[in-house]
């Protein structure tokens, strides 16, 4: 499949990172976008899974999908219904308790970024993530200290994806841990 994702309004620096993760998820691996906006990130994941082959599903997490709600976002993303699983529109911790302990394969925070907000993240997500899975969160830079914070705080070891230059010339790295 093509990708559209640029055809969507949004942010999206990290094409590397998904192209890897999915390539090194499971067949029938369980993905988590946390703070998905209006999807564009979303529709490069998806594109990517479905042409893996994967078999994979993606599930949504959004506060309000940039006032598009559930059912703008799925509209919105169309072309890779084949890959979506649940939509959530609600807190990302509050959302995270509707998942058993270790049953996603890949889970990328991208909601709240200050250091209680990501905090409370990694504490709501990190058990849900099976052991060998991947849990990772993008905007790893000197802008949000409180992010850098917390990821620090959370884990001994970790990569740094840099991603793509945005447009204001600067670049948001991801940031990565395989549980």
């Amino acid at each position: 499949m093509k990708h559209f994702y640029e055809d969507l309004p949004g942010y999206f620096t990290f094409e590397d990172f998904y192209r890897w993760v999915a390539r090194r998820v499971p067949i029938g691996a369980r993905c988590v976008e946390v703070g998905v906006f209006s999807g564009r990130s979303a529709a490069f994941l998806g594109v990517e899974l479905l042409n893996a082959g994967s078999g994979a599903t993606l599930d949504l997490v959004d506060a309000s999908f940039a006032g598009l709600g559930e059912d703008g976002i799925r509209r919105q993303l169309a072309p890779i219904a084949p890959v979506i699983g649940q939509v959530h529109a609600g807190c990302s911790w509050d959302v995270a308790s509707l998942y058993v302990g270790e049953s996603l394969d890949f889970v990328y925070l991208d909601a709240g970024h200050e250091h209680v907000d990501l905090k409370r993240d990694i504490d709501a997500w990190r058990p849900k993530v099976k052991p060998g899975g991947i849990l990772a969160g993008h905007d790893y830079t000197v802008e949000y200290p409180g992010l850098i914070k917390a990821v620090n705080e959370a884990f001994d070891r970790f990569s740094i994806w840099r991603g793509s230059l945005f447009a204001n010339g600067l670049y948001y790295p991801t940031w990565c841990v395989e549980l």
